[in-house]
């Protein structure tokens, strides 16, 4: 009786398998003997094996991660948070991309520690996405950014000064 496949797992096993992910046997087993429905645990299996190719060094396989999870939607934010303190700049810019959609106001300060990025690029996404999600009560924040060392972030701190 012990082998038996439940309907659970056999949903499980049959989804895993369309979403591409090895082992799927050893893997059904392990999620059917935990207390969390097929669907969600389909979906913190998948997120975490794009977490993992996110930091791939391979940047197409990183890339194509984010595309997968950015398809996802909210669900992905917790994977999106682990990666706004990714060490590759690659990752945290593309994740300060996915947040912007759909970060509430009242959590901004995922983003803030992102306006002293070592890396331009990020920086002047944090920039233009503290501004889109905080909006006008936040401009003291990328205000001191008007004097960044990078002329491009420079100059989306005034854009966005001037816009309000």
């Amino acid at each position: 009786m012990k082998n038996t496949i439940k309907i659970g797992s056999l949903v499980a096993l049959i989804a895993l398998t369309a979403l591409g992910i090895s082992g799927c046997v050893s893997l059904s087993k392990k999620i059917s003997r935990q207390n969390i429905p097929a669907g969600e645990r389909i979906v913190r299996l998948k997120t975490k094996k794009l977490l993992s190719q996110l930091e791939n060094s391979d940047w197409r396989v990183a890339a194509q991660a984010s595309l997968e999870l950015k398809n996802m939607g909210e669900a992905s934010m917790p994977i999106w948070e682990k990666a706004l303190e990714s060490r590759k700049w690659q990752v945290r810019s593309w994740a300060v991309e996915a947040v912007i959609s759909f970060l509430d106001p009242t959590r901004i300060d995922i983003l803030l520690p992102l306006l002293k990025d070592e890396n331009k690029d990020v920086r002047r996404k944090a920039v233009e996405a503290v501004v889109k999600v905080g909006g006008k009560p936040v401009l003291f924040k990328v205000k001191p950014l008007a004097k960044d060392s990078d002329p491009y972030v420079r100059q989306a701190v005034i854009y966005i000064l001037c816009k309000f």
